[in-house]
Protein backbone atom coordinates (compact mmCIF):
# COMPACT_ATOMS: atom_id res chain seq x y z
CA UNK A 1 0.00 0.00 0.00
CA UNK A 2 2.83 1.95 0.41
CA UNK A 3 4.73 1.40 -2.82
CA UNK A 4 4.83 4.67 -5.44
CA UNK A 5 1.97 2.50 -7.93
CA UNK A 6 -0.63 2.22 -5.85
CA UNK A 7 0.08 5.77 -4.28
CA UNK A 8 -0.37 6.60 -7.89
CA UNK A 9 -3.56 5.07 -8.60
CA UNK A 10 -4.88 6.53 -5.51
CA UNK A 11 -4.25 9.52 -6.49
CA UNK A 12 -5.29 9.55 -9.92
CA UNK A 13 -8.46 8.30 -8.60
CA UNK A 14 -9.09 11.67 -6.28
CA UNK A 15 -7.98 13.75 -8.99
CA UNK A 16 -10.30 12.29 -11.06
CA UNK A 17 -13.17 12.86 -8.29
CA UNK A 18 -12.07 16.39 -7.88
CA UNK A 19 -12.39 17.05 -11.22
CA UNK A 20 -16.12 14.98 -11.79
CA UNK A 21 -17.22 17.30 -8.79
CA UNK A 22 -16.15 20.80 -10.46
CA UNK A 23 -17.63 20.22 -13.89
CA UNK A 24 -20.72 18.51 -12.23
CA UNK A 25 -21.27 21.80 -10.61
CA UNK A 26 -20.59 23.86 -13.26
CA UNK A 27 -23.38 21.44 -14.82
CA UNK A 28 -25.74 22.43 -12.64
CA UNK A 29 -25.02 26.04 -12.74
CA UNK A 30 -25.97 26.12 -16.23
CA UNK A 31 -29.37 24.18 -15.99
CA UNK A 32 -30.28 26.69 -13.79
CA UNK A 33 -29.05 29.57 -16.22
CA UNK A 34 -31.04 27.55 -18.92
CA UNK A 35 -34.70 26.54 -16.58
CA UNK A 36 -35.62 28.64 -14.14
CA UNK A 37 -37.26 25.44 -11.99
CA UNK A 38 -36.24 21.91 -12.03
CA UNK A 39 -37.52 18.96 -10.74
CA UNK A 40 -34.97 16.95 -9.34
CA UNK A 41 -35.74 12.81 -9.23
CA UNK A 42 -33.45 11.03 -6.92
CA UNK A 43 -33.35 7.43 -6.55
CA UNK A 44 -31.00 4.39 -6.01
CA UNK A 45 -31.67 1.00 -8.06
CA UNK A 46 -29.57 -2.07 -7.28
CA UNK A 47 -30.43 -6.06 -6.96
CA UNK A 48 -32.70 -7.81 -4.60
CA UNK A 49 -29.98 -9.89 -2.38
CA UNK A 50 -31.13 -13.40 -1.60
CA UNK A 51 -29.32 -14.84 1.46
CA UNK A 52 -30.52 -18.16 0.96
CA UNK A 53 -28.86 -17.99 -2.17
CA UNK A 54 -25.98 -16.19 -1.90
CA UNK A 55 -23.68 -17.65 -4.69
CA UNK A 56 -25.89 -15.74 -6.89
CA UNK A 57 -24.80 -12.73 -7.87
CA UNK A 58 -25.68 -10.26 -10.91
CA UNK A 59 -22.16 -9.98 -12.94
CA UNK A 60 -20.47 -7.18 -13.96
CA UNK A 61 -21.58 -7.33 -17.79
CA UNK A 62 -25.14 -7.92 -16.70
CA UNK A 63 -25.12 -4.84 -14.17
CA UNK A 64 -23.69 -2.91 -17.22
CA UNK A 65 -26.29 -3.84 -19.40
CA UNK A 66 -29.06 -3.05 -17.41
CA UNK A 67 -27.46 0.57 -16.75
CA UNK A 68 -27.43 1.01 -19.96
CA UNK A 69 -31.21 0.15 -20.83
CA UNK A 70 -32.63 2.50 -17.99
CA UNK A 71 -30.49 5.47 -18.87
CA UNK A 72 -31.51 5.01 -23.07
CA UNK A 73 -35.14 5.33 -21.56
CA UNK A 74 -34.09 8.04 -19.07
CA UNK A 75 -32.65 10.00 -22.04
CA UNK A 76 -35.92 9.57 -24.13
CA UNK A 77 -38.10 11.36 -21.64
CA UNK A 78 -39.90 14.08 -23.06
CA UNK A 79 -39.30 16.93 -20.05
CA UNK A 80 -35.53 15.84 -19.46
CA UNK A 81 -33.06 18.51 -19.01
CA UNK A 82 -30.24 16.68 -17.45
CA UNK A 83 -29.26 13.45 -15.34
CA UNK A 84 -25.98 12.33 -13.57
CA UNK A 85 -25.48 8.75 -12.31
CA UNK A 86 -22.64 6.83 -9.95
CA UNK A 87 -22.56 2.70 -9.86
CA UNK A 88 -20.77 1.35 -6.99
CA UNK A 89 -20.35 -1.81 -5.41
CA UNK A 90 -20.79 -3.38 -2.19
CA UNK A 91 -20.28 -6.37 -0.44
CA UNK A 92 -23.77 -6.98 0.82
CA UNK A 93 -25.16 -5.00 -1.91
CA UNK A 94 -23.57 -5.79 -4.86
CA UNK A 95 -24.05 -3.79 -7.87
CA UNK A 96 -26.26 -0.74 -7.51
CA UNK A 97 -26.76 3.28 -9.17
CA UNK A 98 -26.77 6.24 -7.69
CA UNK A 99 -29.14 8.37 -10.01
CA UNK A 100 -30.61 12.02 -10.07
CA UNK A 101 -32.35 12.55 -12.90
CA UNK A 102 -33.45 16.47 -13.62
CA UNK A 103 -36.89 17.68 -15.14
CA UNK A 104 -38.42 20.55 -16.54
CA UNK A 105 -40.18 22.03 -13.62
CA UNK A 106 -42.34 24.27 -15.89
CA UNK A 107 -43.57 21.13 -17.72
CA UNK A 108 -43.55 18.33 -14.75
CA UNK A 109 -44.57 18.21 -10.40
CA UNK A 110 -44.62 15.28 -8.43
CA UNK A 111 -41.30 14.02 -7.98
CA UNK A 112 -42.95 11.23 -5.69
CA UNK A 113 -44.47 9.81 -8.84
CA UNK A 114 -41.21 10.17 -11.50
CA UNK A 115 -38.83 8.29 -8.65
CA UNK A 116 -41.45 5.27 -9.03
CA UNK A 117 -42.35 5.64 -12.56
CA UNK A 118 -38.31 5.60 -12.76
CA UNK A 119 -38.03 2.45 -9.82
CA UNK A 120 -40.55 0.14 -11.90
CA UNK A 121 -38.94 0.74 -15.17
CA UNK A 122 -36.17 -0.39 -13.52
CA UNK A 123 -37.68 -3.48 -11.74
CA UNK A 124 -38.70 -4.05 -15.53
CA UNK A 125 -35.20 -4.19 -16.85
CA UNK A 126 -34.63 -6.58 -14.50
CA UNK A 127 -36.66 -9.37 -12.74
CA UNK A 128 -34.01 -8.88 -9.38
CA UNK A 129 -34.57 -5.52 -9.55
CA UNK A 130 -35.28 -3.00 -6.05
CA UNK A 131 -35.15 0.64 -5.77
CA UNK A 132 -35.44 3.24 -3.15
CA UNK A 133 -37.31 6.48 -4.53
CA UNK A 134 -35.44 9.56 -1.87
CA UNK A 135 -38.12 11.88 -3.36
CA UNK A 136 -41.17 10.07 -1.09
CA UNK A 137 -39.01 10.66 2.02
CA UNK A 138 -38.20 14.24 1.41
CA UNK A 139 -39.37 15.35 4.79
CA UNK A 140 -36.70 13.57 6.39
CA UNK A 141 -33.95 14.85 4.19
CA UNK A 142 -35.88 18.52 5.46
CA UNK A 143 -35.24 17.60 9.17
CA UNK A 144 -32.09 17.28 8.27
CA UNK A 145 -31.56 20.27 6.80
CA UNK A 146 -30.13 18.66 3.38
CA UNK A 147 -33.26 18.49 1.41
CA UNK A 148 -32.11 19.05 -2.06
CA UNK A 149 -35.04 17.25 -4.14
CA UNK A 150 -38.05 18.11 -5.72
CA UNK A 151 -39.13 20.95 -7.50
CA UNK A 152 -36.21 23.59 -6.50
CA UNK A 153 -36.07 27.19 -8.50
CA UNK A 154 -32.77 29.01 -9.75
CA UNK A 155 -33.12 31.55 -7.04
CA UNK A 156 -33.84 29.45 -3.88
CA UNK A 157 -30.09 29.07 -2.34
CA UNK A 158 -31.46 26.92 0.52
CA UNK A 159 -32.52 23.99 -1.84
CA UNK A 160 -29.49 24.63 -4.58
CA UNK A 161 -27.19 23.82 -1.77
CA UNK A 162 -28.78 20.90 -0.47
CA UNK A 163 -28.33 19.96 -4.59
CA UNK A 164 -24.88 20.59 -4.53
CA UNK A 165 -24.17 18.20 -1.41
CA UNK A 166 -26.24 15.76 -3.03
CA UNK A 167 -24.79 16.34 -6.12
CA UNK A 168 -21.23 15.97 -4.48
CA UNK A 169 -21.70 11.95 -2.69
CA UNK A 170 -22.65 10.98 -6.44
CA UNK A 171 -18.56 12.62 -7.47
CA UNK A 172 -16.98 10.69 -4.73
CA UNK A 173 -14.08 7.75 -5.32
CA UNK A 174 -15.79 3.99 -4.51
CA UNK A 175 -12.58 1.90 -4.65
CA UNK A 176 -14.69 -1.02 -4.12
CA UNK A 177 -16.44 -0.32 -7.50
CA UNK A 178 -12.92 0.05 -9.30
CA UNK A 179 -11.90 -3.68 -8.04
CA UNK A 180 -15.14 -6.00 -9.00
CA UNK A 181 -13.52 -6.51 -12.82
CA UNK A 182 -13.04 -4.82 -15.83
CA UNK A 183 -16.50 -5.66 -17.00
CA UNK A 184 -17.79 -2.63 -15.15
CA UNK A 185 -17.37 -0.22 -17.96
CA UNK A 186 -17.31 3.43 -16.07
CA UNK A 187 -18.60 4.62 -13.29
CA UNK A 188 -19.85 8.07 -13.29
CA UNK A 189 -21.56 9.45 -15.94
CA UNK A 190 -23.56 12.81 -16.76
CA UNK A 191 -25.55 14.57 -19.68
CA UNK A 192 -23.96 17.40 -21.54
CA UNK A 193 -25.46 20.88 -21.35
CA UNK A 194 -28.00 22.03 -24.34
CA UNK A 195 -26.76 25.22 -26.47
CA UNK A 196 -27.53 28.53 -24.49
CA UNK A 197 -30.70 30.13 -26.06
CA UNK A 198 -30.37 34.10 -27.43
CA UNK A 199 -32.65 36.16 -25.79
CA UNK A 200 -34.05 36.98 -22.30
CA UNK A 201 -36.98 34.47 -22.31
CA UNK A 202 -36.82 31.76 -19.84
CA UNK A 203 -36.96 29.11 -19.40
CA UNK A 204 -36.46 27.71 -23.24
CA UNK A 205 -38.08 24.32 -24.84
CA UNK A 206 -34.92 21.94 -25.54
CA UNK A 207 -35.94 18.43 -26.85
CA UNK A 208 -34.43 15.57 -24.84
CA UNK A 209 -33.20 15.06 -29.07
CA UNK A 210 -30.94 17.60 -27.82
CA UNK A 211 -29.19 16.48 -24.98
CA UNK A 212 -26.46 14.20 -25.68
CA UNK A 213 -26.13 10.71 -23.94
CA UNK A 214 -22.41 10.82 -22.67
CA UNK A 215 -20.12 9.99 -19.91
CA UNK A 216 -17.66 12.21 -21.04
CA UNK A 217 -16.05 12.99 -17.53
CA UNK A 218 -13.01 10.39 -15.90
CA UNK A 219 -15.67 7.98 -14.50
Amino acid sequence: MRSEPFSKRIADHERAARKNAASLRQYLDGLFDRYAKLLVVRLDVGYRHDPEDPAVVVSDAQAKKDLTLLLGYIRKLPDLVGYVWKREYGAIKGHHVHLMVLLNGHQVREGISWGKRLGEKWQAITDRGVYWNCNAYADAYRLRGCLGIGLIHHADAKLRKGLEQAAMYLTKVDYYARLVGPEIGRVFGKGVLPGKHSGRGRPRQISSSQIPFTDDLEG
